[in-house]
Formats: structure tokens, sequence, C-alpha cells
């Protein structure tokens, strides 16, 4: 639908304009990658760097992807048993994250069990 919309704008606004409302082919096709006990691919994620403006790990695993929301404890796993993958993942975020990348997956696995935790003790005292 978007992509009709944007054929019919074009016809309405000059020809070196049109580059930019027509992405071509190659700039569109996205790559996917695998992540751990998921059965359906994913954006990659230097694909989403590139084309989506992904930052973050965060917003990786749950913005552009939704890792975090189908795998447990949002894509660490029941026992951190993805922590290999996000650390492999976490390598292709953008330069500035990219060069503390152990940092911001410990803040980033820190963050999620802290969150995590304070959702189990909170069910536990209602019960």
């Amino acid at each position: 639908m978007a992509e009709n919309v944007a054929k019919k704008i074009s016809t309405r606004i000059s020809p070196g304009l049109k580059a930019f409302l027509l992405p071509d082919d190659k700039t569109r096709k996205i790559r996917y990658s695998c992540f751990p006990g998921l059965h359906e691919k994913v954006s990659a994620i230097d694909w989403c760097v590139s084309h989506e403006f992904c930052c973050t790990l965060e917003d990786y695993l749950r913005r552009r992807t939704n890792i975090s929301q189908w795998t447990p404890i949002e894509g660490l796993g029941f026992h951190d048993e993805n922590v290999q993958h996000l650390k492999e993942l976490s390598a292709h975020l953008p330069e500035y994250e990219k060069s503390n990348h152990e940092h911001v997956l410990r803040e980033y696995k820190n963050a999620v069990h802290r969150n995590f935790d304070r959702l189990i003790d909170g069910a536990n005292l209602k019960t």
C-alpha cells in the first residue's frame, strides 16, 4: 500500500526527487538470521543497524525483532543460555556501542534480571 502511494506521489513531483521516494530493491531486501529457540528467522542485526537506525541491543531485541517477547527472560533464556549469542550480536551495533559491547551486554543482562526478579518477587507476594 505504501509503495502504491509513493508511486502516485512520484507522478506529481520532479524527476530528481523520485529517487528519494522509491528505494531500489537492493536496499529494501531484508537480510535474516536465526536466533536460538526461535523457529522463524528474524531481521539480521547488521541490516537493522544500517537500514532501521537500530542503535542498542535492547532496540534490536525488543523493537526491531521482538526477540525479547518471543524468548524467555527477554532473549537471555531461562538460564542465560543465549548470552554468548547476544554478545555476538552486540558486536554489530554502531561504533559507539560496539567499542564497549561487553559493557552494553552486561548492562542489558543486569536490567533484565532486575526487572524479571522484581516481577517474580511481586507474583510470589500475591500468592
